[in-house]
């Protein structure tokens, strides 16, 4: 039996030979017949119930769907619920988040790598409003729980004291690449797209980490070296693990949200700077950011932010 579905039929070019009533009389093969008619009857039936399960399965998601339709309306205030039920209902082949409001619809932006057509893999948020900076990363991470990829997401939020832990997350992917023989990812979808049906399980989802760069930043104090008077950060363990997280990145489907005032000017972040695809500058209301490639020309995009009332919904 095919995991999953119907058993797999063996099909023969050979015409039947029923032995069952070879050897009875006429009368007796008549009503074995009749026995069998009504026994195929029955297994019609339960294909039948087969398909009303389906059928209530499909209703249950429908109504899923219409009230995630109503929450994005809710999120997003004057979204057409046939917009807001094509946002949610429809999953990509691609990582998707929204980042804003542009036009007065949200605008959706793509987070793969750019040779896979996206704007990714690693995104800043910047910007002196720490609020403005929460609503961008509130923003992607509901909508990757509303419009997942086909393959899956998960999503992990980091801090500086458990980032190295990420390490342990690279190695593990890193080894399963190389029990399928394959050098990357893309590789491995690619290969699974063609006809190589392998189980990937939780390995074939796309990750996504939110990495607290503030934190990570602000705890990491300076020490004088003794070869020169240069300083570097007491927290180089947490640093080395962001930049290898973003360089690897590419490769193993992790994909990284940088949630940090400032990078461009900051030397700690010199490195990981270079590894950043895309910038979402927040101004200093926290009401509006703009969005900026790094590697791709593109026109910027200027953004809305939804902002909260007093119980919590946007406005």
């Amino acid at each position: 039996m095919r995991e999953g579905g119907l058993p797999r039929s063996r099909c023969s070019s050979r015409p039947h030979r029923d032995t069952a009533t070879e050897d009875l009389s006429e009368d007796q093969a008549h009503r074995v017949t009749r026995s069998q008619q009504r026994s195929h009857v029955v297994d019609v039936g339960d294909y039948g119930q087969m398909s009303l399960k389906g059928l209530v399965s499909f209703m249950a998601s429908s109504n899923a769907r219409k009230r995630a339709a109503r929450d994005y309306q809710r999120q997003f205030p004057g979204t057409p619920y046939p917009v807001a039920l094509r946002a949610v209902s429809h999953a990509q082949n691609s990582l998707q988040v929204v980042i804003g409001v542009a036009g007065g619809r949200p605008h959706w932006l793509g987070i793969e790598e750019v040779a896979h057509g996206g704007e990714g893999p690693h995104v800043a948020v910047v910007g002196s409003s720490t609020v403005g900076r929460s609503r961008v990363i509130d923003l992607m991470t509901n909508s990757l729980a509303e419009r997942p990829p086909h393959r899956g997401v998960e999503v992990l939020a980091t801090l500086r004291g458990e980032i190295e832990h990420i390490d342990s997350l690279i190695d593990e992917r890193i080894h399963f690449l190389a029990q399928c023989g394959v050098r990357d990812f893309a590789e491995l979808h690619r290969n699974n797209s063609a006809g190589d049906r392998r189980d990937l399980g939780d390995n074939g989802r796309a990750v996504v980490v939110v990495v607290d760069g503030d934190d990570l930043i602000d705890g990491s104090s300076t020490v004088e070296t003794r070869e020169t008077d240069a300083t570097r950060p007491a927290d180089e363990k947490a640093l080395t693990a962001l930049n290898r997280l973003l360089r690897l990145g590419r490769s193993l489907d992790i994909h990284t949200v940088l949630n940090v005032r400032q990078i461009e000017a900051n030397p700690w972040l010199a490195t990981a700077a270079g590894c950043i695809s895309s910038i979402v500058e927040v101004d200093e209301s926290g009401t509006a950011a703009t969005w900026r490639s790094e590697g791709v020309r593109s026109a910027p995009v200027d953004v809305v932010l939804p902002v909260k009332d007093a119980e919590g919904s946007d406005q």
